[in-house]
């Protein structure tokens, strides 16, 4: 038996990487998708189009390479599409996740608002033509679901609510269509792979809640975020750091007094003194400087997250972001919007911050707008005039001085009349 991609020829702006390359956690989409076949017992097989599929008759899994599916949701839903007897497609429930994550997804909604995606078995096979026949008529079968609802303050004075109500779930799936996409693949990753690791390992998981046990609910809901950390060889973490419920890959380096809560490092990370990482996902040789803040996140490998204050955010490969950039992530009581297929579309609740591609420089003092995307290569810098180049001969001890037209002089006499 086979899993299908069928190729959709898809490259996501602004980074111009096929679809496949996109990260998925530390490794990427093709890597994830190689990944639920060897779980499924499955062997890999591509199509280029529906039209074009030809399983010889085979047994098939067919999805198009654009295409997350979560290991549980592989797991449980694979037996159910086999008992049905006929073509079936990939389908959720109504629910929060898919009231969120389902947007911009091109997805085919049922009447109970259960929603279906481009993911099909086909339990005789087909032949070339016979797909999107099949495919049409497919019954919509669903995993078992649970989603439990995470509920995180949020300045309501800016938003006008006081709280977004985030799903805790891994039975996941996402079409990769556009960056902010990636970007929500990224913030669901930590707890995919958090609640993978837990249950794969039962009696690890069983020491890890006995030792967390303290006098109080609090004392053991902190002790437990600690102890359920995922740490691999070379790491070094400073005494005075903290670490909580986070995977860190080999080699990574957490400084004095930072903070990693939700996050998931690839290899030899680095993060200095005083910063912060929040439920985000860092490439392999991330770099992170002193008091930079980095919250839901994704930063492909190499890059430099030195921002002091990003949200929901990506960073592309070997990426250079200064400490002073002011990317926004939300609009006063409004909806964030971005350029998608060259229409705007409304991204409804979720927080967007910018997207910087490869190889982008951005320096100090640029603000930018939510939503926004930086081409691969693009060198940002602040207005010539904002930055002081030179010095008046005329200031002097005690003088007030500002900058004008990068030259710093004297204020006596400006502003008056």
């Amino acid at each position: 038996m086979k899993l299908v991609l069928v190729a959709t020829g898809r490259r996501i702006a602004p980074f111009d990487d096929p679809v496949g390359e996109m990260p998925a956690g530390t490794g990427t989409l093709a890597a994830h998708q190689r990944a639920v076949a060897e779980a499924t017992g499955l062997t890999m097989a591509a199509a280029p189009s529906l039209e074009e599929l030809d399983t010889g008759g085979e047994p098939a899994w067919v999805m198009m390479d654009d295409l997350f599916v979560s290991l549980r949701l592989a797991r449980h839903w694979l037996p159910a599409a086999r008992a049905a007897g006929r073509p079936a497609v990939v389908t959720l429930p109504s629910s929060r996740f898919l009231e969120l994550y389902g947007q911009h997804q091109d997805l085919r909604f049922h009447d109970d608002g259960s929603a279906s995606y481009r993911a099909w078995w086909l339990p005789g096979g087909c032949r070339r033509g016979e797909a999107p026949a099949l495919t049409a008529a497919a019954l919509p079968v669903r995993p078992p679901f649970r989603e439990r609802a995470i509920r995180f303050p949020v300045p309501r004075n800016i938003l006008g609510r006081d709280e977004v109500v985030h799903p805790l779930t891994t039975t996941v799936a996402l079409h990769l269509r556009h960056w902010v996409h990636v970007l929500w693949l990224a913030n669901l990753w930590p707890q995919i792979e958090l609640v993978e690791r837990i249950t794969r390992t039962p009696l690890s998981t069983a020491w890890r809640l006995l030792r967390s046990l303290r006098p109080g609910v609090a004392a053991t809901k902190w002790a437990a975020a600690r102890s359920f950390n995922y740490v691999a060889r070379g790491v070094s973490i400073h005494p005075t750091a903290c670490v909580e419920f986070s995977v860190l890959g080999e080699g990574c380096r957490v400084g004095p007094f930072a903070l990693v809560r939700g996050a998931v490092l690839g290899h030899n990370v680095c993060v200095e003194e005083r910063a912060n990482i929040c439920y985000s996902v860092l490439g392999d040789g991330d770099f992170v400087s002193k008091n930079s803040t980095v919250f839901a996140c994704l930063g492909f490998p190499d890059a430099d997250l030195c921002i002091n204050g990003m949200q929901y955010c990506v960073a592309g490969r070997n990426s250079a972001l200064t400490s002073l950039v002011r990317p926004m992530d939300m609009k006063y009581r409004d909806d964030v919007t971005v350029r998608m297929d060259g229409k705007t579309a409304r991204i409804r609740e979720l927080m967007v911050g910018s997207c910087f591609g490869h190889r982008s420089f951005v320096g100090p003092e640029v603000l930018i707008a939510p939503g926004r995307e930086i081409p691969n290569g693009a060198v940002v810098a602040p207005r010539p005039g904002s930055v002081l180049t030179r010095v008046d001969p005329n200031v002097g001890a005690d003088v007030p001085s500002c900058v004008v037209d990068g030259v710093l002089v004297p204020m006596t006499g400006r502003g008056e009349g």
